[in-house]
């Protein structure tokens, strides 16, 4: 009962159901960057992950680092 009227888990995290997580995983960007000075020269970033994006994605085993690709 607590966690239905906090809507927070045990460890103090907000509740999700499914559709609220995938809503809330989408909010992570990958952006392809292309500078002006070096238009041919691009890069990759993602937003940061939230704990909670993180631990999703971990349960998962989906590495979002993009350190870790090639």
């Amino acid at each position: 009962m607590r966690k239905k009227w906090t809507s927070c888990n045990e460890s103090g995290r907000p509740v999700h159901s499914f559709r609220t997580l995938l809503a809330d995983l989408g909010t992570i960007a990958y952006n392809i960057v292309a500078p002006a000075s070096a238009p041919n020269h691009t890069f990759i970033t993602i937003t940061e992950p939230t704990p909670l994006q993180a631990q999703a994605f971990s349960l998962l085993g989906i590495d979002i680092n993009v350190s870790s690709r090639k």
